[in-house]
């Protein structure tokens, strides 16, 4: 498993299942990306060596994230193919309009804004396809900077049309279930408290079930301490963090904010009142030039009339 900046104990008690668990040093993402859209280099690099070794390729994120049922029982893999599971909205909710946009322009991203959200977080595909999809991924989000890779699956399928043919699209009446965008009243629990598909049956694989709170109470009751510390609770307090430091970040720009606006006040009364000095001040010089241009011109004056007048007498 690798993974990218999570808790020492988290990391003990996925040792404890025999799981090897492979730390990503910050060092190795030299590029300007994070580990959600480096984990497709991840899969790349493993699958160019393995994928001879293996029919069905299935990945998930990890926190947020239960397995019910064997997930590959539900399809016979007897072609190529690349399976995508959608959520429960359009292009058009903000997160994802953001997220899509930041690989296409508008006029591109209204051909596909109707369109159901593919979620990044699961998918499946027979080796070959789903080699080529992490291969495609990767070089469209290595360079792009600080983007979300969900937004880059979202275009390659429906922008690009990557595998057009062959990608088969599963929504929650399916046996992935996606329900982060989902409404509360569709989740529906049996008596054991397993997680049901829009369909009444129990699904394989259960996606963004931490955004029900509620629903969390009840897998901590049944999975009771098999089930990962991460999320026993601990993800509700991981969301009051990241919304406390959202909060703080939203105070510390409104502060920087507002110290800017009073500086640029300060900064331009400043250079109007060195300006009205200035006017004053080339005011005042004008009207010394000016007095100084008129005393001479009565200097000249005076001196013309005093010449004129001794012309005169000097005449008489």
């Amino acid at each position: 498993m690798f993974v990218g900046g999570i808790s020492n104990e988290t990391k003990s008690k996925i040792k404890s299942c025999g799981v090897n668990v492979y730390e990503i040093p910050k060092e190795v993402l030299r590029l300007r990306t994070s580990i959600i859209n480096f984990r497709w280099k991840l899969y790349k690099d493993f699958l160019k060596e393995n994928k001879d070794k293996y029919n069905m390729i299935f990945t998930a994120d990890v926190r947020d994230t239960i397995f019910q049922k064997d997930v590959f029982q539900f399809y016979n893999y007897d072609k190529q193919f690349l399976g995508v599971f959608l959520e429960d909205g359009l292009m058009t909710s903000k997160v994802n309009r953001f997220w899509v946009k930041q690989f296409c322009d508008e006029d591109e991203f209204n051909k596909i804004a109707n369109e159901t959200v593919v979620c990044a977080g699961t998918l499946l595909g027979t080796a070959d396809k789903f080699f080529e999809f992490s291969y495609e991924l990767w070089y469209t989000v290595k360079n792009k900077g600080h983007v979300v890779d969900q937004g880059g699956a979202n275009y390659l399928i429906y922008s690009k049309k990557l595998f057009n043919d062959s990608v088969i699209k599963y929504d929650n009446h399916g046996f992935v279930l996606t329900i982060g965008m989902s409404n509360r009243k569709n989740i529906v629990l049996d008596n054991d408290n397993n997680i049901l598909n829009y369909n009444g049956q129990i699904a394989a694989v259960v996606h963004q079930y931490d955004r029900k709170h509620d629903i969390v109470s009840k897998l901590k009751v049944k999975f009771n301490d098999s089930f990962l510390y991460i999320n026993n609770g601990t993800i509700i307090n991981e969301r009051k963090n990241t919304l406390n430091n959202f909060i703080k970040s939203k105070f510390v720009n409104k502060f920087f904010l507002i110290i800017f606006f009073l500086l640029f006040i300060i900064a331009s009364f400043s250079i109007y009142l060195l300006e009205k000095r200035k006017r004053k001040r080339n005011l005042k010089n004008f009207r010394k030039i000016k007095l100084k241009v008129y005393q001479q011109k009565e200097k000249i004056k005076k001196s013309y009339l005093y010449k004129k007048n001794e012309y005169s007498l000097i005449s008489q």
